[in-house]
C-alpha cells in the first residue's frame, strides 16, 4: 500500500455473523408465509372453479393413459374413479361442495358408485349439465354435449 492510502478496519470489512443471522430469520419467516398461503390458496376457489379443473383433469388423464376416467357427481360433492379390470374404482374420499349443485345426467350407470361422467381416451365426454348455487354468487350452469368443450355461464 502507499503512502496516504489506509488499509481498511477489520471491523469494516463485512457483514456480521449477527446481521447474517437476522437476514436469515427474515428471509425464512418470508418463506414459510408464501408457502402457507400457496398451500390455502384452493380453498377459496369457488366450486364452479373445482369443478372445471377436475373435469379438465379427469380428461387429460383419460386421454393420456389411455384409460377411461370418470368423475361420481352428486349434489353432495364428487369422487374420481378409473376404469379397472372388474369395473369402476372409486377415489378414496368425496370432495364435498361449498353451496349446492344440481346435476343432470344421462348416461346410464352400471351401478350405485359408477361414475355418471365418463371420459374416453378419444377425448369424448358423456353429456350433461350441473348447475352451482351459492348465497353469495350468481347461480352458475356448466354444460358439455360429449363432444364439444365445456361451457360454463
Amino acid at each position: 500500500m502507499g503512502p496516504g492510502i489506509k488499509a481498511p478496519a477489520a471491523q469494516d470489512a463485512g457483514f456480521s455473523l449477527i446481521e447474517l443471522v437476522v437476514v436469515v430469520a427474515i428471509m425464512s419467516v418470508l418463506v414459510v408465509g408464501a408457502s402457507l398461503a400457496a398451500s390455502r390458496s384452493g380453498q377459496g376457489q369457488s366450486d364452479v372453479q373445482r369443478f372445471v379443473r377436475q373435469f379438465d383433469l379427469a380428461r387429460a388423464l383419460a386421454v393420456q393413459g389411455r384409460q377411461a376416467q370418470g368423475l361420481l357427481v352428486t349434489n353432495r360433492g364428487y369422487r374420481l374413479a378409473h376404469s379397472g379390470a372388474d369395473g369402476w374404482v372409486m377415489g378414496p374420499s368425496e370432495h364435498r361442495w361449498r353451496g349446492n349443485a344440481v346435476v343432470q345426467s344421462n348416461t346410464r350407470r352400471a351401478g350405485p358408485l359408477a361414475p355418471n361422467m365418463i371420459f374416453l381416451p378419444n377425448g369424448h365426454t358423456s353429456a350433461f349439465s350441473i348447475t352451482f348455487t351459492t348465497r353469495d354468487a350468481p347461480t352458475v350452469r356448466c354444460a358439455h354435449d360429449g363432444f364439444t368443450g365445456l361451457t360454463c355461464n
